[in-house]
């Protein structure tokens, strides 16, 4: 996705992840996100605040990062009390500057999305 958007990890500023809060699947991402963005960026899943809307949860995931772009606040993970992995987690939303995104989506079967958006 970085790739075909001509975009550099150091230019993401907030990664919307898919967090469904399974083991397997939150390692999986983390360990991706850790070793794509070494210098940290901030996540958040917001599956804490809106359930699993299975078919539709990547075009939630997608509202949210238009949101953080238009308002410069990042939506915080609801119900993370003690985080599991290493990363920037928004547990409270936060006041930031946003010019691009990424907006993870991976379904039953093996289907992986990710999404970059930008001003």
């Amino acid at each position: 996705c970085l790739r075909r958007s001509q975009l550099h990890p150091s230019e993401i500023d907030y990664i919307h992840a898919h967090g469904t809060s399974t083991h397997l699947n939150d390692c999986t991402e983390a360990k991706l996100i850790a070793s794509l963005f070494p210098q940290g960026v901030p996540v958040s899943s917001t599956k804490g605040a809106t359930g699993h809307s299975l078919g539709a949860s990547g075009a939630l995931g997608a509202a949210f990062c238009l949101l953080a772009m238009r308002d410069r606040c990042l939506p915080p993970c609801v119900g993370l009390t003690v985080p599991e992995f290493e990363l920037d987690f928004v547990r409270r939303s936060r006041q930031i500057p946003v010019e691009h995104t990424l907006c993870f989506s991976f379904g039953f079967g093996g289907q992986n999305a990710v999404l970059a958006l930008g001003q």
